[in-house]
């Protein structure tokens, strides 16, 4: 068996639950950062930037993550957070939301609405695993059924492609 592409993606929609949010981009990427549907880009909804998107980065640059942040959410992380992590938190630029990184680090975009979310991960991912994170099942539904990958979840870890078992840790 040889590795698959894997540019896999997190959509935090809009009304995503905080908790939820952030175990689900944790696992996503921490589980096994190397393997092919581990998350390599998150996609964070504006409206998120100045709260939910403070929580989620916190936990994982407590995790070991280095941070590749567009400019929008790159000024949304608070000042304490950013001097308390200079080497972990960077710029990214358009070859970051093309790059399989098979380690701890995670590219972050800023996105208007689940329709560029969608054309987003069209455009970009490896179509392996994208999954959201939405409290609306009407958005869940529209997102499995615009985006091209061979698994689409909805508030569920991109690791969950391989067998995985949320929360076990076990495989």
């Amino acid at each position: 068996m040889g590795h698959a592409d894997g540019l896999c993606h997190v959509y935090l929609h809009q009304d995503a639950g905080p908790e939820k949010a952030v175990r689900v981009v944790v696992d996503s990427k921490i589980d096994y950062p190397s393997a092919c549907n581990a998350v390599e880009t998150l996609l964070i909804h504006r409206s998120l930037l100045r709260t939910l998107w403070t929580e989620v980065a916190s936990a994982l640059l407590n995790a070991g993550v280095q941070l590749i942040c567009d400019e929008e959410a790159l000024s949304a992380i608070p000042q304490s957070i950013a001097r308390a992590n200079p080497n972990s938190i960077t710029s990214s630029d358009e070859q970051s939301y093309r790059t399989e990184h098979l380690d701890l680090k995670l590219s972050v975009k800023t996105v208007d609405s689940l329709d560029a979310a969608i054309h987003h991960i069209n455009t970009h991912s490896s179509h392996h695993t994208d999954t959201i994170v939405t409290e609306s099942e009407a958005d869940g539904s529209k997102f499995c059924r615009g985006v091209d990958s061979a698994g689409t979840f909805v508030n569920a870890s991109t690791r969950f492609a391989d067998g995985f078992r949320y929360g076990s840790g076990q495989r």
